[in-house]
């Protein structure tokens, strides 16, 4: 025991180091998933004014309500369903948005072009996270046979090129671009 107390006498800087190390690992961990879990909330995206006509759609959509009582929050269809490419793209997207907000000009942002580029912005396995089985009883014969070919990998479609008007485009007219862009100014 003696021998241990003079090694760590001998080498208390080390010991410091490593101590301090591993301190400053645990908050620094602590705190990306505390900012990550704030910052990837409903409310949190409503925030930003170009996005709140995002929000009040998504309110109107199967993916807010519906007879299951599930919700899809922003961040499972707009970030990758886990792993480490859910953080990264979580800080990325986070930082463009930011970026876009103080620095771009967000009036001056074409939703209807952001259609054409879906791939950009969803993650199909974040549609599988939610939509494990693709043919339920219930489903049409169409849906049936389209999502057998998906399946199958015989049809190369993303699920939003069958599927593109599930959440945002349910737009009442006081919540249109047109309406946003107008309180810019």
């Amino acid at each position: 025991m003696m021998r241990f107390f003079r090694w760590l006498i001998k080498k208390w800087k080390y010991v410091v180091t490593f101590l301090v190390g591993i301190f400053v690992t645990l908050f620094f961990i602590g705190f990306t998933h505390l900012s990550f879990n704030l910052t990837g909330t409903n409310t949190f995206c409503g925030r930003c004014h170009e996005m709140q006509v995002r929000v009040k759609t998504w309110e109107m959509s199967s993916h807010s309500v519906n007879p299951y009582g599930v919700v899809a929050d922003c961040v499972d269809c707009h970030l990758p369903a886990s792993g480490l490419s859910r953080y990264s793209y979580k800080a990325y997207s986070g930082l463009r948005d930011v970026v876009v907000h103080y620095l771009g000009d967000p009036s001056k942002i074409s939703w209807e072009e952001k259609t054409h580029t879906k791939q950009n912005y969803l993650f199909e396995d974040a549609c599988i996270t939610c939509h494990q089985d693709l043919t339920p009883p219930s489903i049409n014969r169409g849906g049936f046979l389209a999502h057998r070919e998906w399946q199958n990998s015989t049809i190369q479609k993303k699920c939003w090129d069958c599927h593109e008007k599930m959440v945002h485009y349910n737009t009442p007219i006081l919540f249109t671009d047109k309406h946003i862009k107008k309180s810019y100014e």
